[in-house]
C-alpha cells in the first residue's frame, strides 16, 4: 500500500509540472501580444504609414527614425515623421494593456478559476519592468545607458522622470504577485513554480525563435 501510495504521489507531481510547464509556455505568445496590440491600435489610430504588427514589436515604416531622433533629442524631426502626443500615447498604450492583462488574470483567478495560464499570464506580463528598472537603477550609480524601452521613449517624449514611469509597474510587480502567489497547489508548490518558471523560458524561447516569426514576421 506504500508503494502504491508513493506511485500515485509521483504521477501527482508529474501531472502538477506538466501542467504548469504546457500553461506557462502558452502564456507566452499572449503576453508578448498583449503589449504590443497596445502599440500598434494606436499607431493604427493615428494613420501612422504601414503601421504593422509584428511578432515582438509594433510600429510603423518610419518609427525607427521616429525613435533614433527622439534619443538624440532632435525632437523637430521626430514631429515631422509622427505626432509627438500620439507616439506618446502609442508607448502609454502598451504599458496600460500589460498592466490590463497583469490585473485580468488577478481577478480571474480570484472569480471565476484558478488556472495555471492565468497565473504564469499574470507574473510572465511583469517580467518587462526589469528592462526600465535596469536603466533608471544603472542611471541613477551614474551610469548613462541609451536604451529603447517603452519607458524610456516615453519618458524623452513627455519629460516625466523615468523613475515615475516605472512605479505603477513595480506597484502591479509586487501586488500581483503576491496576489497571484497563493493560486499555487500548496501541497506541490515548489513543483509548480519551478514548472511554471521552465515553461515560460521554453515558451519565449518558441515564440522569438520559430512561431512568433513564422506568424507575425
Amino acid at each position: 500500500m506504500e508503494f502504491a501510495g508513493e506511485e500515485q504521489e509521483h504521477d501527482s507531481r508529474a501531472r502538477i509540472a506538466l501542467r504548469w510547464f504546457l500553461s506557462a509556455a502558452a502564456a507566452a505568445p499572449v503576453a508578448v501580444l498583449s503589449h504590443e496590440m497596445g502599440h500598434f491600435l494606436v499607431f493604427w489610430a493615428l494613420g501612422l504609414p504601414e503601421a504593422k504588427l509584428h511578432y515582438s514589436s509594433a510600429g510603423w515604416s518610419e518609427s525607427g527614425a521616429f525613435i533614433q531622433f527622439v534619443m538624440d533629442g532632435e525632437f523637430s524631426a521626430a514631429a515631422e515623421l509622427a505626432p509627438l502626443w500620439g507616439v506618446a500615447a502609442g508607448f502609454g498604450m502598451g504599458l496600460v494593456a500589460t498592466y490590463s492583462v497583469v490585473i485580468a488574470c488577478c481577478c480571474l483567478c480570484a472569480k471565476w478559476r484558478a488556472h495555471p495560464l492565468l497565473v504564469a499570464l499574470g507574473y510572465l506580463s511583469n517580467l518587462r519592468i526589469v528592462g526600465p528598472v535596469s536603466v533608471f537603477l544603472l542611471d541613477a550609480f551614474g551610469a548613462s545607458v541609451r536604451s529603447g524601452c517603452d519607458e524610456c521613449v516615453l519618458s524623452m517624449l513627455t519629460s516625466v522622470p523615468l523613475g515615475v514611469l516605472t512605479l505603477p509597474g513595480i506597484i502591479v510587480l509586487i501586488g500581483s504577485s503576491m496576489w497571484l502567489a497563493r493560486y499555487f497547489p500548496r501541497d506541490q508548490r515548489w513543483t509548480a513554480i519551478m514548472s511554471m518558471v521552465a515553461g515560460m523560458g521554453m515558451g519565449v524561447a518558441v515564440y522569438q525563435v520559430a512561431l512568433g516569426p513564422l506568424l507575425l514576421p
